[in-house]
């Protein structure tokens, strides 16, 4: 079978595994960021990544590129929702009729969607998380259980929530009587309109006497997996996300992850979920789990081994 995958918000981390997994198993799969008709001809399944413009372009045979022709009307077509297109409303003006199948990532995500979306009674619905390769995360049993750096890595901007990282961390050194403590935010600022905001965590850090304690960094990390290695927990300020990956790498690592409380994130995480900063702070020192605990955790619910049936079901690609 022919898959096609069309992701032009996710930069091919929301459907990696996706194209990895299905290519393993013997079918030919084709990514590209932004709809392109030949590979829609080409192929007999279509997973657009975000229910958003690329899926409307596709449905649209009045677009240029389309050239008038209905070109998946013979395809099974399957869209992703994620969330930010959720929030903004932009699959307004998705013709249901023509689409197949929906996979959402968060339950609160769809429990949001539904309400406003008119879904059609034709398209099949599964809620499908993101998922892991295990292998690829490299499991240390042995870790520090006294260590002091702590990864914050993302996308830098208001929604992701790192505001609260100066008081977090102010607060952790008054608490322990520690200055040792380290903050290693890796990820990019917005430089544009937005730039107030990298301004504003980094003068608070100064005002606060934090500077030597906190490593910004902006270029790209080649392997996460190795820019962990060193890192003794991972925190999430973020306020919107889906599911957030980079909490699931760290977890099959062995290395305790916290994401603070966006909207969904206890269905995904449980108990590893903070809701104040006092909170966060005790768990960090007063509740700490053996490795394979983490690790676990993720490999029993978001493993590909126990996802990728549920794309087998919704694509129609069967591996056996």
């Amino acid at each position: 079978m022919k898959l096609y995958i069309v992701d032009h918000l996710g930069d091919h981390r929301t459907t990696q595994q996706i194209e990895n997994w299905f290519s393993s198993k013997g079918h030919e799969v084709k990514w590209t960021r932004y709809w392109e008709p030949e590979w829609g001809k080409w192929c007999d399944t279509c997973l657009f990544a975000w229910t958003e413009g690329m899926l409307q372009r596709a449905l649209d045979p009045s677009i240029p590129e389309n050239k008038g022709e209905d070109i998946l009307k013979d395809k099974r077509v399957v869209t992703y929702l994620m969330d930010i297109e959720m929030w903004a409303q932009q699959f307004n003006g998705t013709p249901w009729d023509k689409v197949d199948g929906l996979a959402y990532c968060s339950q609160y995500i769809y429990d949001v969607f539904v309400k406003e979306a008119g879904l059609t009674n034709n398209v099949e619905v599964a809620h499908i998380p993101l998922s892991y390769n295990m292998d690829d995360w490299t499991f240390r049993d042995n870790r520090n259980p006294g260590g002091r750096n702590i990864a914050v890595i993302g996308h830098m901007w208001a929604a992701k929530g790192v505001q609260m990282l100066p008081e977090f961390l102010y607060r952790l050194i008054k608490q322990t009587n520690d200055s040792s403590w380290k903050v290693f935010v890796q990820g990019e600022w917005r430089h544009d309109v937005w730039r107030w905001f990298n301004h504003y965590v980094r003068n608070q850090l100064k005002d606060l006497g934090l500077e030597e304690n906190v490593i910004i960094t902006e270029d790209k990390v080649p392997s996460i997996d190795t820019w962990l290695e060193d890192k003794d927990y991972l925190i999430t300020f973020s306020m919107k996300d889906a599911f957030s990956l980079i909490v699931g790498e760290a977890l099959a690592k062995g290395i305790p992850a916290y994401p603070h409380n966006f909207p969904g994130a206890q269905d995904i995480w449980g108990d590893y979920t903070w809701k104040t900063i006092d909170g966060l702070i005790y768990t960090m020192l007063n509740r700490p789990k053996p490795a394979n605990d983490h690790r676990f955790f993720v490999a029993s619910r978001y493993s590909n081994e126990e996802i990728m049936p549920k794309w087998e079901a919704l694509l129609r690609l069967t591996t056996s």
